[in-house]
């Protein structure tokens, strides 16, 4: 919504320079660049991704009574991969951290241990307790669990997590 306020902001300063004629010509090459730049690099295709709903997120486990609107929550994923398999581990994280995000999250870190190198933390922040619930219950697909269960399948022993709250 904001693009199109300083979209006109953009042209009518772009109209007061060169003149109206000049500056309606300019964005009307403007928008064939970008009608020949959408024919040249193409949307991908997602038709074949499962986009069903799918509840597979175990319930999160707390000691205590949480308000909805407690947040941020800092969702905390240990992770121990072999060094063999870290090459393809990492590049099973990258569709993992656009399924976070895609389902809530606004912010997706992956660390390595330092002490450890088989190591891996991936950290992922939600804005409230309530929007984490919402990851769990309705935001995730099919095609988010097959994702997951790919990165997932690096870790031996199996991946854990932990969820970190404000005070």
């Amino acid at each position: 919504m904001g693009a199109q306020a300083f979209g006109a902001l953009l042209w009518g300063l772009a109209a007061n320079r060169v003149g109206l004629q000049p500056a309606v010509l300019l964005a009307a090459a403007v928008v064939l660049a970008g009608v020949v730049a959408g024919l040249v690099w193409r949307v991908p295709e997602t038709g074949h991704l499962d986009s069903q709903p799918a509840i597979y997120w175990t319930d999160a486990r707390l000691a205590f009574d949480l308000e909805p609107d407690t947040g941020p929550v800092l969702v905390i994923v240990h992770y121990t991969v072999t060094p063999e398999r870290q090459a393809d581990f990492l590049a099973a994280m990258g569709p993992l951290r656009r399924s976070r995000l895609r389902t809530g999250g606004t912010r997706w870190e992956l660390y390595r241990d330092g002490e450890r190198p088989d190591r891996f933390v991936e950290l992922f922040s939600v804005p409230s307790w309530e929007m984490h619930l919402r990851q769990h219950a309705d935001r995730l697909t099919a095609a988010d669990r097959a994702v997951e269960e790919a990165a997932l399948s690096f870790s031996d022993p199996p991946a854990r997590a932990d969820h970190l709250l404000p005070p």
